[in-house]
């Protein structure tokens, strides 16, 4: 289980599914691209966890806001925190995918 920092700000899935309908924004997928078969999130820029924290910053431009989602919501906490302490705006989508569904 993950203990959550009061500084990387989180927001739930549904809330993110609304705010799209809205406003276009960056959403990044850090599942495998198998688990992408199995439970799709439209509008989501997949980028597996291991290959985001090794190039991020090819990926990222500073100045953008960034939703990070996962399967459950571990691996886009530790992904937001890490991308956070290097200065990037970047919000964990708190349980996940497997919220939404």
């Amino acid at each position: 289980m993950v203990s959550f920092n009061d500084n990387i700000p989180h927001i739930h899935p549904t809330k993110l599914l609304e705010k799209m309908k809205d406003e276009s924004v960056n959403v990044i997928d850090i599942r495998e691209p198998y688990e992408l078969e199995q439970l799709p999130f439209a509008g989501a820029r997949n980028i597996p966890m291991n290959i985001l924290i090794m190039f991020y910053t090819e990926f990222l431009k500073e100045g953008q806001t960034y939703y990070i989602i996962c399967h459950h919501g571990q691996r886009s906490y530790q992904v937001t925190e890490f991308l956070q302490k290097r200065g990037y705006d970047v919000v964990n989508v708190i349980g996940g995918i497997d919220l939404v569904n």
